[in-house]
């Protein structure tokens, strides 16, 4: 029986807990991933899927692991879960590792072999939650997102300094991390992935991307 294959990100926090000697790990920046790397792989070989992606760039990529007949277990952080289960047969469960817990408990849906994604889970030493549905980027993710962007609109408005929000969060409110040293540590592009999602399948305001928010992600990628 083939090694279950792990797609990753080379910074993904979980790449050096992944066991290579369990699974067989896959480079998401590779040039050829859904050209040659997904290409002829054997039937019903489980994949987890660990990418951060845009609706249409997680889209892309079940299509080719639907394609070749993959059992496929999908992190989900920044896209509406549940239109994806709707529309992608290969999918067998999702989870939510986009956004980092700093109680390092992770939500996770599967209709049918949730034993695998706890297995999964447990093999990188975190916990996993299971929820009754992979909803819009699950719980978690959706709700620190909406916190953040809040904290974006505060600085676009001059309401604080960067530096006085989080200090207000992390001492007034008891949260481990302040929003914006939270959104720069795990990657501005998945906060804008979840809540241009949100707000293309709402149509909700609350969901619209701060303008400092979409600012600073793309200074940060010049």
């Amino acid at each position: 029986m083939n090694k279950p294959l792990v797609i990753i990100e080379g910074d993904h926090f979980l790449r050096s807990k992944i066991d290579p000697k369990r699974y067989t790990l896959l480079d998401a920046e590779s040039e050829d991933l859904m050209t040659d790397d997904l290409v002829d792989l054997p039937a019903r070989t489980v994949v987890f899927d660990l990418t951060i992606g845009s609706a249409d760039e997680k889209r892309q990529l079940l299509e080719c692991l639907e394609d070749e007949k993959a059992l496929v277990y999908s992190d989900l952080s920044t896209v509406w879960g549940e239109g994806f289960f709707e529309n992608f047969r290969c999918l067998q469960g999702a989870f939510a590792l986009g956004y980092q817990s700093p109680k390092n408990c992770y939500e996770f849906y599967s209709p049918k072999n949730a034993s695998v994604i706890q297995e999964f889970l447990e093999s990188a030493e975190l916990k996993g939650l299971s929820v009754s549905t992979a909803g819009m980027g699950f719980h978690f993710p959706r709700m620190l997102a909406q916190i953040i962007n809040e904290a974006y609109f505060a600085l676009e408005d001059q309401l604080a300094s960067a530096e006085d929000l989080d200090l207000a969060l992390v001492h007034g409110v008891n949260y481990p991390k302040g929003p914006i040293d939270w959104s720069k540590g795990m990657g501005l592009r998945t906060t804008i992935y979840l809540l241009d999602e949100l707000y293309s399948v709402t149509g909700d305001p609350r969901y619209r991307t701060s303008t400092k928010l979409r600012l600073e992600f793309l200074k940060s990628n010049r």
